[in-house]
C-alpha cells in the first residue's frame, strides 16, 4: 500500500536561510525579476509616449 505522507522530492522545499548558496540564488532571481519589470515598464512608457496625441 502506498504511503499517504507528504513527498520529500517534489521540488517544493522551503528556503534555508542558513544556506548562503541558496540565498544567493534566491537574491539573483529577485534581481532578475526586478530588472525584467523595469524594462517592461520602460517599454510601456515608450509606447505610450510615441502614440500620444500631439
Amino acid at each position: 500500500m502506498r504511503d499517504t505522507g507528504p513527498d520529500t522530492d517534489d521540488g517544493m522545499h522551503p528556503m534555508d536561510s542558513n544556506n548562503p548558496k541558496q540565498m544567493s540564488r534566491h537574491l539573483w532571481w529577485r534581481v532578475g525579476y526586478f530588472l525584467f519589470a523595469i524594462h517592461l515598464v520602460a517599454l510601456v512608457m515608450i509606447f505610450a509616449i510615441s502614440h500620444a496625441p500631439r
